[in-house]
This record gives C-alpha cells, structure tokens and sequence, in this order.
C-alpha cells in the first residue's frame, strides 16, 4: 500500500513539476532570445535578490510550517498555525518597505558596483517589492504542503509558471530590463490568488478561527527556527555572492552563460525534488518505526538516483543541442561547462535526502553546520579562480569539489544521529559507482573512447549489476 502511495504521488507531483519546468524553461527562451546574454545573466541576479530576501523575511518558516501542519494533532492547532503565519503577513510586509527604502542602494552596488548600481536601482526595488508577493505565496504552499495536498499544490505551481511564461513577451518587449524585473514575482502573483481559493477550500473551518490585526503581530506563537533561518540566509549569499564575484571579474555575457548552465542544473534538480518535497517530508513524521523510515528513506534515495544518472548522461552528450535549442546560439560555447554542472547533480540527491531527515529530526545545526562548510569551500574555490583569471569552466569544478564533501559531511552526521539506522550501504556504494561512471562517460565524450576507459566503463557497470544482485533489494525492503 505505501509503495503504490508513493509511486501515485511521485506521479501526480512529477507531472506537474514537468509541466511547470516546461513553462519556465519557455520563458528563458524568451529572456534569450530578445535580450540576449545580458538578459539572461539579468534574471540571474533579480532571481537570487529574491533568493536573498525571501528566506530572510520568512525567517525560515516554510519548511517547519509543513512539519507543523502534518504533525498537527486537532483543527484548533492547525488554525494557531495558519493564524501566526498570516500575523506573520503583516510584519514582512513593514520589513520590506523598510528595505527598499534604506537598502536597496547598496544592494543594487553590491551585485552590479559602483558604475552599473544606478542604472538599475529602480529594477532592484522592484524585485524587491515582487520578493514580498513570493513570500506570501511561498507560505501559502506550506500550508497547503503540510496537509499533504499534493494535487492542489501541483496545480498551484502549474498555474504560477504559466502565468509566468505567457506574460513574458509583452513584459519583456515593451519594458527591457525593468521588464525582466517584474517577470520575477508576476507569476507568483498569480499563483499567490489561486492558493489563496485553495486554501479556503482545503482549511474553511480553521480559517473562520483565526483572527488578524497589527496588536496580534506581538502574539505570534509560530516557532521560528533560528538554525532554519541562518541556513537560508547563508544559501542565499553564497549563491548571490558567485554571481557578484563573476560580474566583477567577467563580462556580463560571461555571467549570462553562466547563469543559463545554472538554469538547467538547477531545472532538473527541481524536477526531481520538487515533487519528493511536497512527499518526503510529510510523509516521515506520519512513519512511526525506524524500520519503515530506513525503507521509505532509501527507496526515494533509490528512484532519484537512478533518474539523476540519467539526467547527467542526457546533459552530458547532447549538451549544445540544449543549450542551443532552450536559449540560442550565442549560448552554446557554455557546452563544457554544462556537461561539469551536470555531474554535481548525483551528490546534490543524496544530500538533500539526508538533509531533510535531519529536519525531520530537529537537528538543525547539523543541518547549518554542513551547509556553512558547503559554502565556504565554495565561495574560496569560486573566487581563487575567478581572481586569478582562470576559464570559467573551472567554476563548475569547484561546484563538484565542493558537492562531494558536501555529501561526506552529510553521511557522517547521518551516522552520528542515526549510526546505521537510516544509512544504507547499498545506496551510498551505487551512489559512489554511478558518479565514477558519469565521470567516465564525460571523459569518453570529452576526450574520446580510448581502451583504459572502456574497460573501466565496463568493470564498473559489472561491479553495480553484481552488487545491486548481492542484497541491495532486500536491503530497502523492494524484494
């Protein structure tokens, strides 16, 4: 029964995240196609400005309200949650005026400097302002999310990204740079008012007892997470950091190239986690035996590393037709690198795996303790290569370096609160072999086949089919 749970809701949320990422990768088309690079590296920063503030101003809400919503045991709790998040509404929405007002100038010269930061401190203001309507739809989700609502949030999403994508040539044509500004949060408008039906449809009851006011604003009993917070502030820096970093020591074009290789990382990672999230988690506080647990655990380990491995050799050996048919030409010398970012995708799987059991598990500094390291490794590695004038394809190895160790921290602190309980050896081995052959494959396609590699290409595909034989099955209870 719980095995055909999760195949049915893997479906209904894989679907919909196709759906939505069909539409968002139409509206980079777009971006690429009328502005060039420079539009492209554009929607870069003003998507990482919302990157940056929204997990400030939500501080680190959305991820415990699904924990809350699901572990909720009567409508009453429920409707104390709902009421503190919109409570909640009201103080983020004086935070941001606060600042637009007073920070947005040195925001604007922070990610373009000094000669570029007047020219769009008006677009930066204006993301800023789309970043509140993000947060309020982001929230809005979560609630939906903790009830384990999966069509509903599906259709949410799909909604938003349309919307997104149909209003991007007029915006875009006939506004320019302050166009791709407001195409940053005009979909989550959009998809803000629909969640907002939904959540009358799904909570009436608890909804008719909450009670909203500015007095109350001091009455919020919603438990923000310190370590949640910090964690997703430091992401969001490190992320809009890199691209502070290459603005300063490339050209915008090159940062335009980089920010498509990153979409389409980023493009498949969403489709494989964004549809395990509104699942995974919810799923784990309703599990009430570690047994249960390490099987659900790695049996979602299990499907997003074999669709993972897939994605890597798909971006691997047709990644020009990609880049050139998604963007356009002027797009396809970042063919290299795109086929780099490819492999950091097999760890950033195990690591977001073993990330949410520890949030499921409270244990939120380990959580912020491996992200912190994560980020330092990365930042040093991006800056020591851009500042001593290296290609910028090397930026994408210090993207694997990094994810690796990310992944060892991960499994260590995974033993330290579990030892083996959750932790499977069968998993992390066909994690580790399915990344060598990756490696490999990059290196065939890259370099040519050569003897050495096929033999290696070939004893490691033995290696898995004899090991994946020898137990792993039984091991997470699929037999």
């Amino acid at each position: 029964m719980q095995e055909n749970r999760v195949v049915s809701s893997l479906g209904v949320a894989a679907l919909a995240t196709v759906i939505a990422t069909i539409f968002g990768l139409g509206t980079n088309k777009i971006v690429a196609v009328y502005m060039g690079t420079d539009g492209i590296a554009l929607i870069g920063f003003f998507r990482r400005i919302i990157g940056l503030i929204v997990p400030i101003l939500s501080f680190g809400s959305t991820t415990a309200i699904v924990r809350l919503i699901s572990l909720a045991p009567s409508s009453k709790q429920i409707s104390q949650v709902i009421e503190s998040v919109f409570n909640m509404f009201i103080l983020q929405f004086f935070t941001i005026l606060l600042i637009i007002f007073f920070f947005s100038k040195y925001l604007s010269i922070y990610l373009f400097g000094d000669a570029l930061a007047g020219a769009h401190l008006t677009e930066v203001r204006v993301v800023l302002s789309m970043s509140y309507i993000i947060i309020l739809h982001q929230s809005i989700i979560s609630i939906i999310s903790g009830g384990v609502n999966i069509k509903a949030v599906s259709v949410i999403n799909i909604f938003t990204a349309f919307f997104t994508f149909i209003f991007a040539y007029p915006i875009i044509s006939n506004l320019g740079d302050m166009g791709v500004a407001l195409l940053s949060g005009s979909g989550g408008f959009a998809g803000l008012i629909l969640g907002l039906i939904y959540l009358n449809f799904i909570y009436r009851d608890e909804l008719s007892k909450i009670s909203l006011s500015i007095s109350n604003i001091k009455n919020i009993s919603f438990p923000i997470s310190s370590w949640l917070l910090m964690h997703s502030v430091l992401i969001a820096m490190v992320d809009i950091s890199v691209y502070a970093i290459i603005s300063r020591y490339y050209a915008m074009e090159t940062l335009g190239i980089f920010n498509a290789v990153i979409l389409l990382e980023s493009s498949i990672v969403m489709l494989l986690m964004s549809g395990m999230k509104m699942y995974y988690l919810p799923m784990l506080a309703k599990l009430k035996n570690t047994e249960e647990r390490k099987i659900f655990v790695n049996k979602i380990l299990l499907i997003l590393i074999a669709v993972s491995f897939l994605s890597i050799l798909f971006l691997i050996t047709i990644n020009k037709w990609i880049l050139l048919i998604l963007f356009s030409k002027e797009f396809v010398s970042g063919s290299e690198m795109l086929k780099i970012q490819a492999i950091t995708i097999l760890p950033q799987v195990f690591s977001w795996c073993y990330a949410v059991y520890l949030i499921h598990l409270g244990e939120f500094r380990r959580y912020l303790l491996v992200d912190v390291l994560w980020g330092v490794l990365l930042l040093t590695g991006v800056f020591f290569v851009a500042s001593n004038g290296f290609p910028l394809v090397e930026i994408s190895m210090v993207y694997i370096y990094a994810s690796v160790i990310s992944v060892a921290l991960y499994i260590f602190h995974m033993y330290k609160v579990s030892n083996m309980d959750i932790l499977s050896v069968y998993s992390i081995f066909l994690g580790v072999a399915l990344f060598c052959i990756a490696i490999l494959v990059y290196l065939i396609e890259t370099n040519g086949l050569d003897i050495r590699k096929a033999i290696a290409l070939l004893v490691s595909i033995i290696l898995i089919i004899l090991y994946f034989r020898r137990g792993y099955k039984e091991n997470i209870g699929l037999s």
